[in-house]
């Protein structure tokens, strides 16, 4: 086996460790969080100009 096959098996099976680490680090996280729904964002006051001048007594 020459020098560069050598060296290409190596960095391919680097890849692949890489490759099965990075994966299996994303599964133990788990699917990023959706973002916010509308129902989520009503429940938090307002705080724009509009919903001041709504709020007034």
């Amino acid at each position: 086996m020459t020098f560069t096959s050598d060296l290409a098996n190596r960095a391919a099976a680097l890849a692949a460790a890489l490759a099965i680490a990075t994966l299996t680090l994303i599964a133990a996280v788990g699917p990023a969080t959706p973002p916010a729904s509308r129902s989520d964002r009503s429940e938090r006051p307002s705080t724009h100009a509009g919903a001041r001048r709504k709020n007034r007594i």
